[in-house]
């Protein structure tokens, strides 16, 4: 839903089972959301709500509420890609699914909700909507879930294609960029949010940022990015944002590999039989893309190798609402694993 062209659709969608033309829907802008000065009409708010802050919300949710008009929006409940000029995220409130519901309940008598199937953003409006209109908004979700379905299956093709026939990085070549280097790995910690790390970051030969490499502002997380290190999709054009040249693969779970991660030119696939020694040796079930990144550099020959924003989910992640209780990881063991390496390899610090 987060694809312009998804998002069209369901506007277009909403637009005719509210009765209105597309030129009568209203699309305020940021300043006017802030000041109250909203126009009166039929507002698309887009993916506006979560770049005010919370104190931001409540005022216009109240106006939105008493004046009666009619409003829809998509929000997400992640980081932005995208940062403002004064060097923070886009995104300012940042919270689950759930909180942004309970949100909208409480100010609206009727909320309906159409939730991505990529379980990742979610379609609002503080109206009814008939149940055939219901369907097809849903029909929307449903088709963009198969091509990305389909996207996995010719990946799976096209990343075994790339291993036989040695078009990915390999492991060797990826280990000597980084002889003799300074090496920043920046893991997603929400406790890094309140640091002063950036410049010291960016300041590393090699910056490897992780998954959807959530940057919450300049000044705690820098932005500099010379590799990613994911076990979820990224696309060439996130890669070029961010300056990166390289996408790690640290999952075992190569099936989940979509076309477009498939595609990256600098591609490399950790070994699955390296994720199954490195499980054994830390006694951990299931290693995160982390612990992963952080055992794959120990066999390197980089001068340093600090680590920011790893506290093993003490502060739980940026790049999730999962608890330390519902994430599908050891991080008690992980911490242990990683602690004794950086004891035993005085190249290691944890800042």
């Amino acid at each position: 839903m987060d694809q312009s062209e998804d998002y069209q659709k369901l506007r277009e969608i909403i637009a005719a089972d509210q009765a209105i033309a597309g030129s009568q829907i209203l699309t305020p802008s940021l300043g006017e959301l802030k000041s109250g000065s909203v126009s009166r009409g039929f507002l698309d708010f887009k993916d506006m709500l979560p770049q005010l802050s919370s104190d931001e919300l409540g005022p216009l949710l109240i106006d939105l509420a008493s004046t009666g008009q009619r409003a829809m929006g998509v929000i997400s409940p992640y980081y932005s890609n995208q940062m403002r000029e004064d060097g923070l995220n886009l995104y300012r409130t940042v919270m689950p699914d759930d909180w942004w519901k309970a949100l909208l309940e409480k100010h609206f008598l009727i909320t309906e909700f159409v939730a991505s199937h990529r379980g990742s953003e979610f379609l609002w409006t503080n109206f009814k909507v008939s149940e055939g209109t219901r369907l097809r908004l849903a029909r929307v979700g449903k088709v963009s879930s198969v091509r990305r379905e389909l996207s996995r299956l010719i990946s799976r093709t096209k990343v075994g294609w790339r291993s036989l026939t040695g078009q990915c990085v390999r492991r060797n070549d990826l280990l000597a960029l980084l002889d003799g280097k300074s090496v920043a790995v920046v893991g997603n910690a929400r406790s890094l949010n309140c640091q002063d790390f950036g410049r010291e970051i960016d300041s590393h030969d090699i910056v490897i940022r992780f998954n959807r490499v959530p940057i919450v502002s300049r000044g705690s997380h820098g932005y500099r990015t010379t590799w990613v290190a994911t076990g979820v999709p990224i696309n060439q054009q996130r890669l070029s944002s961010l300056g990166a040249s390289h996408v790690l693969w640290l999952s075992r779970y190569r099936r989940k590999i979509p076309r477009e991660t498939a595609s990256i030119d600098n591609l490399y696939l950790h070994p699955t039989g390296m994720i199954d020694a490195l499980a054994e040796r830390s006694n951990v079930m299931r290693p995160t893309t982390g612990l992963a990144a952080i055992d794959l550099l120990s066999s390197s020959m980089a001068r340093q190798i600090t680590l920011y924003g790893f506290d093993f989910y003490l502060s739980q992640s940026s790049s999730s609402h999962q608890t330390i209780e519902t994430a599908p990881h050891q991080f008690d063991r992980e911490e242990l694993f990683v602690r004794t390496l950086v004891q035993d390899d005085h190249r290691f610090v944890i800042k």
